[in-house]
Order: structure tokens, then sequence, then C-alpha cells
């Protein structure tokens, strides 16, 4: 039996992230062929009932349209039913057609974002409902959906009453939202036409349904912030952005300041005496003679300037200022590094600082399937919510762990390495990365090693009169380095090692020497030439020899069949990605895809443990925050067994990593603190795992 189920809530907001029950609807296709629904409010007796049939039975496949969101629904009414709502999404019962549109347009097109037209321009793609009933049956309900006293935006005022007393409009409305939905899927189930591997499948969308739920658990219990600390941020802005620390960029006529509202010349008055005020000026940039100082300071070293994208190719192209552009010439010019300076404080600003709200909670959002298979995060404009996967490193310290709770980072080690490993060992029996990485080889600071042995020629002559000769002593000599008395030995270590991991991840990608330098100092903050990334190339290759042919794979084997200039490849756990570019499947297939899912598979493991009391895990009573591509952060109870519950985080970590990378040793790495850091790291006392502090 198929059913679709649809809730209908009271208004989400600031503390109302899940909002609340008020009646939920469904709608099943009889042998007929006619529609038989229902509709039942909280003020119905037999809700609870009807919702535990449906989430247990196990001969009934239920139809959401964002499933995350109407299970998020029922659990936060009715708590005791999170097991079986987890043991439905693990036996693959729910179906999500949200998530389905976007499976379908991934192994077809290969876009989620554009589609394009007949007249060859792109439209944006939704996945709304309503945009989905209209392209699939023909259904225009715009007039439903949208205005001011619409009952999606009312339910509010049928809370506690059962469906019988609703008014009859109201019932009309949540009923089609289920009927819509089921006649959403079996359009789907049509164009989908049985496909399980390739264009037109939706192979993985039981997996995705269970991974978004786990997401937005981790959005409706949200972060805990410290405004004594935005407050420190705050402050340092004001210094840091002052018009005198500014004063290059003042009086050369780029920053313009902003003025305060100022009395008329004439002393005009308001009615109530008063005087009249002028609105003021906003600090601007004057973008005309940003443009001119770039074209100098190119000129003044023989450099050819970045055009923007819309005069690319025009007789008289207008100069780029933007990030890219700005890296390579700030450190020629003051004036230009001032302005460097300034745009990377205007983020925080602008968008880090004014979501964070004044203190609370802030509630990341995700999307849980992009191209890459990867999720992402974004802001809500409902409540206090940030994009938690592209935070800048200099508010984490602004989200502390609530009283009587700490916080835990666990995130893989070298993840993308070891994806890497397993797909070069699946295509041809061996790799020397997997059995490094196997042998216990920090695969980083090995590449590391043949970097500077080949680049570096003090460090190969010492090498030499060591009688250092195999590349394993030559990792082992580099390591040693890593722990040396002298601070310019372990910032040589240092430094070899951050420019493999560029080298590393960059050229799997398929990367070229040009574009590899943009990413190394856009993702790393390495800087290197052409000219260097030539050099780099060809030390990467002799050190894993298995990848020139990966890339004769990619070139043979990952043909789109529907469009010759484009590629496509399959996941490991089955999805279907068409229309990707070189570089896109080169990267995909071997190291965000296979790591996405693997991340995926975990947080949803970790947080059934968290709220599923029958799984009798001792994670139950704790919450995940944030899901961070290759980290899992959480909120744990501050008391003895904090060591056992950061433990239980890792081995399911690895556990569900490991059904994707079968052959390759996987790691995870717990730390424990009280604030968000990056730099924080493992404290041991007693062989137990406790908590860090800045100053360890």
């Amino acid at each position: 039996m198929r059913i679709s189920l649809d809730t209908e809530t009271d208004l989400m907001g600031a503390g109302n992230v899940i909002p609340n029950l008020i009646c939920a609807t469904t709608a099943t296709r009889l042998d007929s062929g006619a529609y038989e629904t229902g509709i039942l409010g909280n003020g119905d007796d037999n809700l609870f009932p009807m919702l535990e049939w449906l989430l247990t039975d196990d001969d009934i496949e239920l139809v959401f349209h964002n499933a995350a969101f109407d299970l998020t629904v029922i659990c936060k009414k009715y708590p005791q039913l999170f097991p079986a709502v987890f043991t439905a999404l693990e036996k693959g019962r729910v179906f999500d057609t949200q998530i389905r549109e976007k499976l379908l347009n991934l192994s077809t097109t290969g876009d989620l974002k554009f589609i394009t037209a007949p007249d060859g321009t792109n439209r944006r793609l939704n996945y709304k409902l309503m945009t989905l009933e209209t392209k699939y049956i023909g259904i225009e309900r715009g007039h439903q959906k949208e205005g001011e006293d619409i009952w999606r935006l009312n339910f509010k005022d049928l809370d506690g009453l059962p469906a019988s007393e609703y008014p009859e409009d109201a019932a009309e409305y949540a009923i089609a939202d289920a009927v819509g939905t089921l006649q959403v899927f079996e359009a789907q189930e049509q164009r989908c036409d049985g496909a399980t591997a390739g264009p037109g499948s939706m192979a993985t969308q039981e997996y995705q349904a269970g991974a978004d739920f786990a997401l937005m658990l981790m959005t409706g219990w949200g972060m805990m912030t410290d405004p004594e600390e935005k407050a420190k941020i705050e402050a340092m802005l004001a210094r840091e952005l002052a018009p005198d620390k500014l004063n290059l960029l003042v009086e050369s006529g780029i920053l313009r300041p902003g003025t305060p509202p100022a009395p008329y010349k004439n002393k005009a008055k308001n009615k109530d005496g008063t005087l009249k005020l002028t609105k003021g000026t906003k600090e601007s940039i004057n973008k005309k003679k940003l443009g001119e100082l770039v074209v100098d300071v190119c000129k003044q070293h023989g450099l050819d300037f970045k055009p923007t994208d819309s005069t690319k190719g025009h007789e008289n192209p207008k100069p780029s200022t933007d990030a890219e552009v700005m890296m390579d010439l700030a450190p020629k010019n003051a004036t230009l590094a001032q302005y460097q300076h300034r745009q990377k404080l205007q983020k925080l600003v602008t968008t880090e600082l004014p979501r964070m709200g004044n203190g609370g909670t802030v509630h990341p959002q995700f999307d849980v399937l992009k191209e890459t298979s990867r999720t992402s995060s974004y802001a809500s404009d409902l409540y206090p919510s940030l994009n938690i996967q592209n935070i800048d490193y200099r508010v984490r310290n602004c989200f502390v762990a609530r009283e009587g709770k700490v916080l835990l980072s666990c995130d893989y080690a070298s993840l993308e390495l070891v994806t890497l490993a397993q797909k070069l060992y699946n295509l041809f029996g061996q790799s020397r990365l997997m059995d490094l990485i196997n042998d216990g080889v920090d695969a980083h600071a090995f590449l590391g090693s043949a970097l500077a042995y080949n680049l570096h020629e003090d460090f190969r002559e010492t090498c030499g009169e060591e009688g250092v000769q195999s590349e394993m002593d030559v990792y082992k000599v580099f390591l040693n380095c890593k722990n040396s008395p002298s601070e310019d030995v372990r910032a040589f270590f240092k430094h070899w090692r951050t420019f493999a991991k560029p080298t590393g991840l960059g050229f799997p990608g398929g990367l070229g020497p040009a574009t590899f330098v943009t990413y190394a100092k856009a993702t790393f903050n390495v800087t290197c030439t052409e000219e260097m990334a030539h050099q780099l190339r060809n030390i990467w290759h002799a050190t894993y020899p298995e990848m020139k042919p990966y890339f004769e794979w990619i070139n043979t084997h990952c043909e789109d069949p529907n469009n010759p200039e484009a590629y496509a490849y399959n996941t490991p756990l089955g999805a279907y990605r068409a229309g990707a570019s070189y570089c896109a499947a080169a990267n995909g297939a071997a190291l965000q895809s296979p790591a996405a899912e693997g991340g995926k598979v975990a947080t949803f493991e970790v947080q059934r443990g968290c709220y599923d009391k029958t799984m009798e895990s001792c994670l139950y009573g704790c919450r995940g925050l944030g899901f961070i591509h290759d980290e899992l952060l959480m909120e744990l109870p501050r008391d003895n067994f904090m060591h056992e519950r950061a433990c239980e985080v890792e081995r399911i970590m690895v556990q569900s990593m490991s059904s994707i990378v079968t052959d390759v040793r996987v790691k995870a790495e717990p730390a424990l603190m009280l604030r968000w850091d990056k730099r924080a790291d493992q404290v041991f006392k007693d062989g137990r795992l406790t908590i860090w502090t800045p100053e360890q």
C-alpha cells in the first residue's frame, strides 16, 4: 500500500524552528483509480494511532514532499515515535518527491539549479510541491499558496480542534497537498521507468531521506552562542574598519566614509521645532577608482589585468577586483592590501554576525543533495541561522556548549585521500596510496617529503649526507622535523606538508597547472607559480603512478551517453551523476561523492543513537549540531562518560564510512571542547579523552 502523508503546522520562527503539528492528511489511490483521502487534527484522539500505524506497518510505502520536515514535526508532537521513524527510514519505506526530483535531474542533465528552455535560456529550478504539480499534472494552485490570508499561514487558528470542525476550504487545502504529493510521485515513477542505475535513476532516494531527517534534527536543536564573544568581535571590527586604520583607501578616494545625519544649511525645522536632518550616507567603495588602481599596479609589474566576466572579450574590458585578483596584487601595493583586509572583515559585518542574532540559539539549515552528492548548508530568513559549512573561522569561538554540556568535534583523517585510494584499488586491484594509508603513513606528510626532497636542495643534501635513499626513509627524516627543537625546522615541515594538501587533493580532480595555482591559493592559502605547479604535478605522478591510469579511465569509461561533451559516473551507493565536466567527474568519482555518502550514513547512524532509545546507545540524549563534510559536531553531557560517548561517535563514523571504503583504513579523531575551535585537539588524562582548552 502506498500512502502519501502531509502535515500542516503553525508558523516557523525564532523559538519555533520545528513548528507545532496542527493536522495530518493522507491520500492513497484505490483500484478504481480514485483517491481516498483523510484528515485528522491535533484535537482528534485517533491522530497518534493513525501516525503510529503508518510508521510501523511494513506493508506501507510512505510518500512525502520534504519528509524531513514532516517527520520532525511529527516527532516534536510525539517523541515516542522517534524509533518508528528511524526504523521506517532504515527499511527504505520513506520516499520524498523533493529528493526524487533532484535525483532525476542529477541523473539526466546533472544540473540541480537550472534547466535549459527550448529557446536556449536557462531557468532556475525550484522543488516546491506547487511547481512539481504544475510540471507533472498540470495543476496550478498558486492562488492557494500565495497571499496573507491563505490557510498555509493560518492553520494556527485551528490548533486543538478535531478536523470535523475545520472550515471546508482549510480541509480541502490540506488534503490537496497529500493528493498532489502522491500524483507527483506517480509521475516521477513514469519518468524513471524502472531505471536503477544511469539516466533517469532515483537510486539512493531512501538513504537520502534518512540523511535529510538527521540533518533536520540538527537544525531543530541548534547551536548556542556566546554574546560576550560576539561583542569582542564587534569591538575588533570597529577598530579595524575605522577610517584612520584604512587611511590609504580614504586618501586614494577608493573608500568613501559614511556621513551621519546633519542639520540642513538653512536650519529648517520640523513641526515640533526640532531641526530637520539629512539622511546621511553609508560608507561605500568607489569601484571606478579601485579598478584604475588595479590597472596601474598591473602595469607597474608587467601584468595583464583580469577582465570582469561581463566584459571579457570586449574591446575595452573592465578590470576585475574580485578576491582572486586581490590575492595576487595585494602583496604588491599597500592600498590594495588595505582593501583586501577590509573585504575579509566585511563578511563578518554583513553576513556572519547579523545571522547570529543577539545571543541565544542559531539554527543552521542543510540541503541534503548537491551535484557531488555532498550536503550544503545555508541560512534561513525566519530565525537566527547561518551556513555552518562555510563559517568564518573568526566566529567559531562564538559557539559554545550549553550549561552542563560539552562540544565534541569528530572528523575523519584525510578522508578524500582514503576514498581516492579505495577507488584506485577498486579499478586496478592495487594502489600505492592505499598501501601507505593502511601502513599508518601520514599521506600528506609522505607527499610533502617527496616535494621537499625534489624542490628543497638543502633537505635533499641532508638526506644524502645521512645515506637516505628510499622514499620511505626520506619520509621518516621529514617526519622527524615535525617535533624538532628548532622552530625553523618545524616551520619547514609545516610548509611542505601544507604544500602537499592542494597537490594531493587538487591534481586528482584533474586540475591543470594554471587552475591549480588559483585553487591552491584560494583553498589552502598556498602561493606558487604555474611553473612550480608543473613540478608539483610531476612529483605527484611519480609518487602515485596509478593516477595516470585513473585519468585514462575517466576519459574512456565515464562518457555521458546523452551528452558527448560531458562525463558521468555512479557513486558507491548507486546514485548516477550526468552532465559533469572532466574535473567534476575526476573529483567526484573518487573523492567528494564517496566521502559524502559515507558521511551521510554516519550522520544518520549517530543521530539515531541520540534520539532512538531502543538502540540502547550511550549517545541517547546527546545531540548533533552540525555536519561539515568530514566532521560531526555534537553536544554531549559533561559527565564521567564523555570518553565513552566520544569513542562511540568515533566507532559509528568509522563503521559507516567502512561501508563505502571497504579496503582502506578509516580513522576518525574526536576532540572535546567547551567552545568550537578549529585548533582543538585530542587531550587524554589517565587514558581517557578529556576537554581541550586553548591554553593546551
